[in-house]
């Protein structure tokens, strides 16, 4: 009798990452602007992937993604049938390459303003500031419409001369250029996460604690990224194949997850 054996793997916050991505539809929007290249790992996945990276504030190197990747669920986090090794630094940077051909202001303005449409944002134009890493757009004053808002932070882990080290696949400037916008494409979906949880917060008139247990209704998603630490995947498999269970959920957990809806609930191996 075959028996069961278990392990584990590290969630933590990525998973309301991934749903945001999803509900944008990061990876169609950046395939459809690429177009067919036959690669295993598509564009939109790599970019993913790396935006993941970014907002996993552990301190890895872009070129290290494969370790950053060896103990998550990447079939929750992408898709199904890729490995951590799949995201070396050939495959990135050839991503990076792909991006830069088909107009970095291009796609990630088709991105951004498919993303904004998505959350009921009004603009007027979207521009990406390479040099400041700020997302910034002709926007609405939130008297005129409380609906609308304006995207403008910086994060110092963004940038973290980690991300620039001196990896193979970031040898050409272009894809220097290229990684700049997917890390404004990593500060848009912070942004945006953190957008859509005060909004809910403030529509059902309820709050979450602060990190001193005081409610908010304006939480910084970089506190509920934190919130989120320990958050793991428990894998057991048996003869009739895996079975998976999320681990460490309390009730402040539940609580955001439910908030940020089904998009975020469904990487959590949630109900929407």
């Amino acid at each position: 009798m075959t028996k069961e054996t278990y392990s584990t793997q590290r969630l933590d916050h990525l998973g309301i990452v991934t749903g945001i991505c999803q509900q944008i539809s990061l990876i169609e929007q950046i395939d459809a602007c690429v177009g067919v290249t036959g690669r295993k790992v598509s564009v939109g996945e790599a970019v993913q992937a790396m935006v993941l990276n970014a907002l996993g504030f552990v301190g890895r190197a872009l070129y290290l993604t494969p370790e950053f990747f060896g103990n998550k669920p990447i079939d929750l986090l992408i898709r199904e049938g890729l490995t951590a090794e799949d995201f070396n630094d050939d495959s990135m940077g050839r991503a990076l390459d792909m991006l830069y051909q088909a107009g970095i202001t291009e796609v990630f303005a088709c991105v951004a303003s498919h993303a904004l449409d998505v959350f009921g944002i009004e603009y007027d134009l979207v521009h990406l500031d390479n040099t400041s890493f700020s997302l910034e757009g002709d926007y609405s004053k939130p008297s005129e419409d409380p609906k609308a808002v304006r995207i403008t932070h910086g994060f110092r882990f963004l940038k973290d001369p980690m991300f620039f080290a001196s990896g193979l696949f970031l040898e050409k400037p272009e894809r220097i250029m290229a990684l700049l916008m997917v890390m404004g494409l990593s500060l848009l979906v912070y942004a945006l996460a953190e957008k859509a949880l005060r909004t809910e917060l403030v529509q059902r008139d309820e709050s979450i604690p602060n990190q001193v247990g005081k409610p908010t209704q304006c939480p910084t998603m970089r506190r509920i990224f934190q919130v989120f630490e320990g958050i793991d995947v428990l894998l057991i498999q048996h003869p009739l194949g895996i079975q998976r269970q999320v681990l460490n959920l309390k009730p402040i957990h539940l609580h955001v997850l439910d908030l940020l809806g089904p998009e975020v609930r469904k990487c959590y191996i949630l109900d929407g």
